[in-house]
């Protein structure tokens, strides 16, 4: 735990030092609505090399647009060359001096045309991807020397970034290079993918571990991740800890809650649906048939807020100021239901009836799974938001038998407080055994603005 606790704080204060908040942008989603001003840099997700050395950028968002969207909320914004079914071709167009200028010269032209900051290479593992595992690594590293001194040739300043995996890049042997330093002369920083660990294996586990259980699931994690590209020798400095604000669903083989503290358990091999926005997507690498990703987002998981008991027991608000800070509380809202009468798989976030003929049937999540998958997601820490329905609240159990502590509450506090307790009887009417000094207690309540 101290060790965790430890590497928490480095990551964290490396990136404070750094201060790069560097996110993905996928063309295939809609990005109109976030907030561009809470990342440093934007990868524009993803360009796909062709096997002639050109690239082929397909988005739903205008690259222009998006590009001075960006730069007028303070990031930069950076060109993703080549993901999951973008990386087929890579190896084939760094082994030639042709492809390879060909591959160079349209990134820069593409970056000097779209008034774009940088290039992002993400060479993904793919079960399509060409591989020649005796010069690929050193292919890569003429590539990146021959894009900067292109792009320093333009006078122009622009950033390299590499999407990498969990270990460094493999050298002949297939083994981990020992020695990746020289990388770091060309390019700017790498991103390290810490994500989707455990995902399409023979067990469950964490999408997105800090740290890995000896002798279960996959052995990596974000800590083991960097450990393995410092000890390569590539600078601390220049590495980015790739977070998931995702997890993905699965289903286990056995009753998981017989044992909650194992979370490796046998899983079956079909994907089940994720979230609502989760559909049937073809695998154009593989041509296996459409199938669900599996994969819940963090705003698709959020509660509706907290509940404390009691709210005289907090000292000078130290504890409720630290949930405000997480929660940011909303007193406006009176209820977390949505305006229409949702039926009961609406309100787990499924599409209504009226949406369920183009859809197979979704998997009933209790709200210990939906936890379950939020700190998978989460990985690093764990957050409340606004409920999908309505802001959040914080809501506090005020006794009535503490009423003598209530100078030391203070009730702005909170959004709503329960007056505790009414008592009812067998005939169905209730009594308030303190009911003289209830109208006291609402009035404190509410002169403080909770309901």
């Amino acid at each position: 735990m101290r060790l965790t606790n430890f590497y928490l704080l480095s990551i964290f204060s490396h990136v404070a030092a750094a201060g790069i908040i560097a996110g993905y942008a996928p063309g295939w989603k809609d990005i109109g609505n976030v907030d561009m001003s809470k990342y440093t840099h934007i990868n524009l997700a993803y360009a796909e090399p062709q096997a002639n050395g050109t690239f082929t950028m397909e988005s739903s968002y205008n690259i222009d647009q998006i590009a001075d969207k960006i730069h007028r909320a303070g990031p930069r914004a950076l060109l993703s060359l080549g993901g999951y079914s973008g990386s087929r071709y890579i190896s084939d167009i760094l082994k030639s001096s042709d492809t390879r200028t060909t591959l160079i010269a349209g990134v820069v032209e593409y970056l000097k045309i779209h008034g774009l900051d940088g290039v992002d290479v993400d060479w993904v593992p793919s079960p399509c991807n060409h591989v020649d595992l005796a010069n690929d690594s050193s292919n890569l590293l003429v590539f990146v020397r021959e894009l900067r001194q292109a792009l320093e040739a333009t006078g122009a300043k622009k950033l390299i970034a590499l999407g990498v995996g969990m270990s460094p890049f493999p050298g002949p042997s297939g083994q981990p290079l020992a020695d990746v330093s020289a990388y770091a002369n060309w390019v700017d920083y790498i991103n390290i993918l810490a994500y989707d660990v455990n995902s399409q294996q023979e067990t469950t586990g964490p999408n997105a571990p800090l740290n890995f259980e000896y002798g279960r699931g996959v052995q990596q994690s974000l800590v083991g991740a960097i450990d393995n590209w410092t000890r390569a020798k590539f600078p601390a400095g220049q590495i980015t800890a790739g977070l998931a604000f995702y997890g993905r669903a699965a289903v286990a083989k056995t009753d998981m809650s017989m044992a909650p503290w194992n979370v490796y358990q046998a899983q079956e091999s079909e994907v089940p649906r994720g979230d609502i926005d989760d559909g049937l997507w073809s695998d154009r690498c593989t041509g296996k048939p459409a199938s669900y990703s599996g994969v819940w987002s963090y705003g698709n998981l959020r509660l509706g807020g907290v509940t404390v008991y009691d709210i005289t027991m907090d000292f000078n608000g130290e504890l409720v100021n630290v949930v405000r800070d997480a929660v940011k509380p909303d007193s406006s809202k009176t209820t977390l239901l949505p305006s229409a009468s949702p039926t009961s798989s609406d309100m787990l976030g499924w599409p209504s009836s009226s949406e369920s003929a183009t859809l197979s049937p979704a998997p009933t999540l209790t709200l210990e799974m939906r936890f379950n998958i939020l700190v998978t997601a989460a990985g690093v820490a764990l957050s409340l938001a606004s409920s999908v329905f309505g802001g959040p609240v914080i809501m506090g159990y005020y006794p009535s038998w503490k009423r003598s502590q209530s100078a030391t509450v203070d009730w702005s506090k909170y959004t709503h407080v329960n007056i505790a307790f009414s008592i009812p009887r067998q005939d169905g009417t209730f009594t308030f055994e303190d009911d003289w000094v209830l109208p006291q207690m609402i009035s404190q309540v509410r002169a403080g603005g909770a309901k």
